[in-house]
Formats: C-alpha cells, structure tokens, sequence
C-alpha cells in the first residue's frame, strides 16, 4: 500500500506491506515499510497488541484525508475476516475501527479510497466457503458505517470474483475494476463505477488483457492512466506464464499493451503488494519466480520490482 504523510518537515512516500505468508508457509502478524530509494525495509515496532494480527489476502488502501492506511478483511486460512482497521504513520500504531454495518468476510476482495466522496469502496472477493461475491459496499470514514446500496444490487453489475483488480484513476476520479478468479467462468471485462450515482456500468473497450487473474491494476499518473502488471496463459494452454503490462485510459475506454523493455519478473502469481507514486509502478513478492530454486514449486518470493 502506497501512502503519503509528512515526516517532519519533508514529504515522503512510504510502501507498506502487513501480512501475507513466508517460504515456511507461516502466517504472518507484521507490519513493514519502505522509502524510496532505501535499500532495506525496517520491520514496524508494535508495542500494542492490538493489531490486524496474521492474515493474508486483505486489501489496503490510502486515506488521504486523514493520512492513514485502512484495511479490511482477510484470511488466515482457518477464517475470513470481517474487521475494518486503520494505521498512523505518524504513531506507528494500528486501531481497530469500531464500524457498523460491516461487510460479510472475506478475501481477495477490490477496495479503493474515493477522495471526493470520502469513502471506501469495497466490491466482491471470496467469501465463506470459497463463494465468489459480487456484493459492493461503501464505508464512510466520517460515521464508520459500512452501507450496501440497492442500487449496487441492480443491474448492471459485475459477477462474483476474486482476485479482484481495483483502481482509482488519479487523473480522471474515475474508478475501475476488472480481474476474475481462475480458471474458466468469467469474461475479461472491465467496469466503471459511479461513486455519485453509485452505480456500475461496463465499459465498452477496444480490446481486454485476457486470461490475466493474477494482476494488479493501480494508477500511475505519469503514464497517463491506469497500470495493469499480471501474467497471461496457464501452464495447461501454454505451458507457462508470460508477464504482460497494460495502461487503461478510463475516459477513452481503451486498452494499450505495453511493449515493457528491460528485464521483467519472471512468471510471479499472487503478488505481495503492488503501489504507484505516480512516476513509477512498485511490485513486492508473490509465487515462484527469479529469486525461487527452480525445483522449489509454488514457493513465496521476496523480490522486489519497479517499472
């Protein structure tokens, strides 16, 4: 999760990762950041032991008003959580929001941060006993009530997914979601929602990244639009994944594959974390990979990448 705040008297951006699963498989309670041009993330000191505790597939977001991190949900593998949380910077410290209304549990969930509305806007995910949800809730951070409008509930929406792909376009305000779980089942399309209206409407692209369920979709201002980092294909129909890098411009609907150069990750799926500072798409973990023995199979990564 990207995040701005003040560090003193300079302004600085700061990545940070909670969570997730090392190569040991263990679940993991800590909470880690970074700065740009740092060649270490420190481990967050927590005296408190109220925190979001081990869990992995939850969704984070920048509330840029009150220059905090919220999160929401997750899974520990055993459970799928339904608890809204929020992280100082400034303190260090989390703080379990006590909202109402709150959404059923789940993971693998989209979530984005509407400024303009000052809401969080949460869509679909895996829920109790692995159910695809296409539910959309909206948590207002001035009262903390989570609401599910009716008009979400009509059609069009999109159907139940995980591994959902949600963004804010910071040029436009315009919110997008795509992504599907794996396998077949799901077309490769992508939706806009109406923060104002409160409403879904289906995008009428050009072209759609296919067969990319694994993505993360996040603005990058400097490239004029929405970021899309993910792997096509399957090892059943191609034999392997290959990477491939999109930009969506919200406003003209279209989809621009990006001939990347350089050297690029190698086939990671389920990545740790993804963030934007603008200028720059950062990508952390994940499975497999160039930093995993290749007789290692599906094994957590820690590498760490910048486009």
């Amino acid at each position: 999760m990207w995040g701005r705040r003040w560090s003193g008297s300079r302004r600085g951006g700061v990545l940070l990762l909670h969570g997730g699963q090392n190569r040991n498989w263990d679940m993991l309670p800590e909470t880690w950041e970074w700065f740009p041009g740092s060649d270490a993330w420190p481990m967050v000191p927590d005296a408190s032991p109220l925190n979001p505790g081990a869990r992995t597939s939850h969704a984070m977001v920048w509330d840029s008003a009150r220059e905090r991190t919220i999160l929401f949900g997750g899974t520990d593998l055993h459970r799928d959580f339904a608890d809204t949380w929020a992280f100082d910077g400034s303190t260090s410290r989390w703080e379990r929001l006590d909202t109402s209304g709150n959404p059923p549990p789940r993971s693998q969930h989209g979530m984005i941060y509407d400024p303009v509305t000052d809401q969080v806007i949460l869509f679909g995910g895996r829920g109790m006993n692995q159910e695809r949800l296409h539910d959309t809730w909206l948590l207002d951070l001035a009262t903390l009530e989570w609401i599910q409008p009716a008009s979400t509930r009509a059609a069009p929406h999109p159907r139940g997914r995980d591994h959902v792909q949600m963004a804010r376009d910071s040029l436009t305000g315009i919110i997008v979601m795509r992504g599907s779980s794996l396998g077949p089942g799901l077309p490769d399309e992508t939706w806009h929602f109406d923060a104002h209206a409160r409403s879904w409407s289906l995008a009428q692209t050009n072209q759609e990244p296919q067969e990319m369920g694994h993505g993360f979709l996040r603005s990058v201002e400097r490239m004029g639009g929405l970021v899309l980092f993910g792997f096509h294909g399957s090892w059943e129909t191609s034999g392997g994944y290959l990477p491939q890098t999109w930009v969506y411009r919200p406003q003209a609907e279209a989809w621009t594959l990006l001939q990347a150069r350089g050297e690029q990750p190698e086939s990671p799926m389920d990545h740790g974390q993804a963030a934007s500072d603008g200028q720059h798409l950062f990508l952390l973990g994940g499975f497999g990979g160039d930093d995993v023995p290749p007789d290692a199979g599906l094994t957590p990564r820690g590498a760490m990448w910048r486009l």
